[in-house]
């Protein structure tokens, strides 16, 4: 019973971040071919980082009311309707428009998926350790976002809106997977209250629960920190390359590179915990690395200096 239901949840994480990369290499030279400028490019990717910061506590009532795989179906359908908006859009407020969409949609997955495969496993009367099967996941990721990439940029050479296509189509195959393989065996559906009460409530508690436990504030602006540092380069890295004449196919290349450096970095910063005796240490150091990187990175006027350095600091 548990390898059936670990299969349909690999096959659905596979699915998902395949479906999902399409538009990863070529997000900000499509937004670049409308002619809109690198502030405005920032702002339709803030648009999306707020609104899933507001959506997040309500549409997790969705799935604690409706069901985890009911959630993650509707989150698919809707971020489905929110790549085709970005498809056939144009102009910098259409664009603003299919963020805010697919931040609901996003908002509608978020951990759902994960949920019913912990809720169905428990149910069928699994008690073993989930770290092998959330290892073995990022794997299964992985490979989804290296070739998804690759395939978008690869159709984004002949047409830079083709990759959002394909990610909408992706999205629907994901939102019928989803309503049909994903069965809540415990859920009950039952009423949602529109008060804002509860979500008062659990914003509350959630921002007390940070500011009394050091270490979660800490993890929290460390987060913070290392977002607004990153944020530049990861918006303009493949602006910067197709100034050194590089093909849009290739960027899907790059990226695989850079998923590749990501995921190797978390590896070796496990493994550095042990000589460190202290994963704070670990941390610091990889940090640092990471900050060298960008320096060399930012110095280097030759495509092999830039790519090299971009790469090593992805991997920190």
């Amino acid at each position: 019973m548990a390898r059936k239901i670990l299969f349909k949840y690999f096959i659905g994480a596979l699915w998902l971040s395949f479906s999902n990369s399409f538009s990863f290499a070529v997000y900000q030279l499509f937004l670049y071919s409308f002619d809109l400028s690198l502030l405005q490019i920032n702002l339709v990717n803030l648009a999306f980082m707020i609104s899933v910061f507001l959506l997040e506590i309500p549409t997790g009532a969705f799935a604690d009311s409706f069901g985890r795989g009911k959630s993650v179906a509707l989150g698919a359908f809707i971020t489905a309707l929110g790549f085709t908006i970005y498809f056939l859009s144009g102009i910098f407020y259409l664009f603003l428009l299919a963020e805010i969409v697919v931040a609901l949609g996003v908002c509608f997955m978020s951990g759902a998926m994960e949920a019913w495969m912990v809720d169905t496993l428990r149910d069928s009367g699994w008690n073993k350790d989930l770290r092998p099967i959330y290892q073995k996941e990022a794997g299964f990721n992985l490979i989804g976002i290296m070739s998804g990439a690759s395939l978008g940029a690869w159709a984004g050479n002949s047409d830079l809106s083709l990759p959002w296509l394909l990610t909408a189509i992706g999205m629907m195959i994901f939102a019928f997977y989803s309503y049909f393989v994903f069965k809540d065996q415990s859920s009950k559906s039952k009423k949602i209250s529109l008060s804002l009460a509860p979500i008062k409530k659990v914003a509350k508690e959630s921002l007390h629960y940070g500011f009394r436990h050091k270490e979660i504030f800490s993890v929290i602006v460390f987060s913070s920190i290392l977002t607004i540092s990153f944020q530049a380069f990861n918006m303009q890295w493949n602006l910067l390359l197709s100034t050194h004449n590089v093909e849009v196919f290739k960027m899907g290349w790059i990226f695989a590179g850079i998923s590749l450096a990501l995921y190797l970095g978390s590896q070796v910063a496990v493994f550095l915990a042990k000589p460190f005796k202290s994963e704070k240490l670990s941390i610091v150091f990889l940090q640092l690395i990471t900050a060298l990187a960008m320096i060399l990175a930012a110095s280097f006027a030759s495509l092999l200096g830039i790519l090299s350095f971009f790469l090593l600091h992805e991997f920190g």
